[in-house]
């Protein structure tokens, strides 16, 4: 690659001055003619050998009235016709009205910011794998065997997270330790059975209450977790979901009560029935459902 630099201190449409320039306009010579060309000053100081070497992606733009680029191309015009003493007009028949642009992060960098790029590509699909690791380590986990047993578990996964996306929750903890987990949606509850995580259909729901657990240290209360119980026909034990609060507790039965159509209320009766015959249990139950709800 042959080229001529000619003294035009204009890039980027700034007057400046020569010491100040990251690139030059040049004149690319070519088989056929040349062209104008936008490059790293850096260029200058290379040797024919190095220059002959270049490698690098070059942005091709068409020239428009009043661009800078236009103004360089005259001037372009102007030099090649002071040298072949011929006529402007026609150097611009065998010159076309383009202008190659060599970004000014020269070679090396180009190397640079390809290795960047990379790089992210990389860190992306390290995350991309760690994520799919984490979801088929999830779809091994006895948790999601138990929602396959149940039903769908990507159907469940789908209802659920739409409710959260949505805003039609009816209760979300985002409360931290996960001993406060819980979810409450027209279709679904997740919350804990023992110390593991376990998911009830509304549709078996039979049962909700309140149990304040005393946390005591030398006999001594030193804390409080208000738990909501929920009992549905399909399962041998509650699902529970902890609150720090009695209001927060108290608000979460209230909307269940409103919104599932569900008997709530502690009854000492039906937890000693719970306790000795489920079926018992069920059919008492059942009973004390609103009239509406038992057609």
């Amino acid at each position: 690659m042959d080229f001529g630099i000619y003294n035009y201190h204009t890039v980027n449409g700034i007057k400046t001055s020569e010491e100040e320039l990251t690139q030059i306009y040049g004149i690319l010579q070519y088989d056929d003619g040349y062209l104008l060309i936008l490059l790293p000053k850096d260029y200058l100081d290379m040797s024919d050998d190095e220059l002959a070497s270049v490698t690098a992606v070059a942005d091709i733009e068409s020239l428009n009235d009043g661009d800078y680029h236009k103004e360089a191309y005259e001037e372009m015009v102007k030099v090649l016709s002071d040298a072949y003493k011929i006529e402007p007009s026609v150097v611009k028949e065998n010159v076309a009205e383009i202008c190659i642009t060599i970004p000014d992060h020269g070679r090396l960098n180009d190397q640079l910011l390809f290795i960047f790029y990379l790089l992210g590509l990389l860190i992306s699909l390290v995350f991309f794998l760690y994520h799919l690791l984490v979801a088929f380590q999830y779809r091994q986990s006895r948790f999601y065997k138990r929602l396959d047993r149940i039903g769908s578990a990507e159907d469940m996964e789908y209802s659920i997270n739409r409710a959260a996306e949505e805003g039609a929750c009816l209760y979300i903890s985002t409360l931290r330790p996960s001993n406060y987990a819980g979810i409450v949606t027209s279709d679904y509850i997740i919350g804990k059975k023992g110390m593991s995580l376990a998911l009830g259909n509304t549709r078996n729901l039979v049962w909700v209450h309140l149990k304040l657990i005393k946390h005591k240290s030398h006999y001594i209360t030193v804390g409080k977790t208000y738990q909501v119980l929920f009992y549905f026909k399909d399962l041998k034990a509650p699902i529970a979901i902890n609150c720090p609060k009695e209001d927060v507790a108290a608000n979460l039965i209230d909307t269940v009560s409103e919104t599932l159509r569900v008997y709530c209320g502690y009854s000492k009766e039906l937890e000693q029935l719970y306790k000795k015959n489920f079926d018992a249990f069920l059919k008492e139950v059942h009973s004390r459902k609103p009239v509406e709800d038992q057609l």
